[in-house]
């Protein structure tokens, strides 16, 4: 509920840039609020339609971590996109390699400081 179409649409385009770029070669889409929602990766080569996104309720950052940390043999980071609303999750093992995207430059000025505070984390904003 609270990101908006908008914000999908910023969020779609950064990870469009991040194949683009070179960045990236493979990308696992999970949706979550309170709880996952999927975890089919998504193919790039279509565009994604927001009636496919599953969710957009309440937020809880504890899921996507768990499954990160569940996986960590198969997944050389996690990125999430996301308004930053939400409890501070609990942090257990080795969440190396967390990239926090918010989607404005207020999101990332309410949480960069926790998020800062966590072993491998980093934030960044979208400055559209």
């Amino acid at each position: 509920g609270s990101i908006t179409d908008q914000s999908f649409e910023h969020f779609y385009h950064a990870i469009k840039n991040f194949f683009f770029l070179g960045i990236i070669q493979k990308i696992d889409l999970i949706f979550f609020d309170v709880n996952l929602k999927n975890t089919t990766p998504v193919n790039f080569t279509r565009k994604v339609e927001l009636k496919e996104i599953q969710g957009r309720g309440g937020t809880n950052f504890q899921p996507p971590l768990d499954y990160y940390l569940e996986k960590k043999d198969f997944y050389k980071g996690l990125i999430i996109f996301t308004d930053g609303e939400g409890e501070i999750p609990a942090f257990k093992g080795n969440q190396k390699s967390v990239l926090w995207i918010l989607d404005s430059y207020n999101s990332w000025k309410n949480t960069s400081q926790w998020i800062s505070n966590v072993l491998g984390h980093r934030s960044t904003y979208l400055p559209f």
